[in-house]
């Protein structure tokens, strides 16, 4: 029951704010995910949270690696392995707090 009244919210949303190229699906995606996450959070560990949504975000981040492609410097890759992993376990564990 709690799924239909989070679609219908969404829904919602899309009508109020509409559904054209100019929405940011961004924050859109992103609120469904802390909302899976919060539903979640509670059950699972956040280790396995963080591993859930860090191989998801690797799936989906290949269609646009297709799309679009830019190389990453070395520096780069622990920058953003090591703030991506303990910004989502922290985040995960403010989530499981709540």
């Amino acid at each position: 029951m709690e799924w239909f009244f989070y679609i219908i919210s969404f829904v919602g949303i899309v009508f109020i704010r509409g559904f054209n190229n100019e929405m940011n699906l961004i924050g859109f995606f992103s609120a469904f995910v802390y909302i899976i996450i919060e539903l979640i959070g509670k059950k699972e560990h956040p280790l396995v949270i963080v591993n859930y949504f860090m191989m998801t975000s690797f799936l989906i981040g290949l269609i646009g690696i297709y799309f679009n492609w830019n190389p990453i410097k070395n520096d780069d890759i622990f920058i953003l392995v090591f703030f991506s992993f303990f910004g989502q376990y922290y985040l995960i564990k403010a989530f499981k707090m709540d």
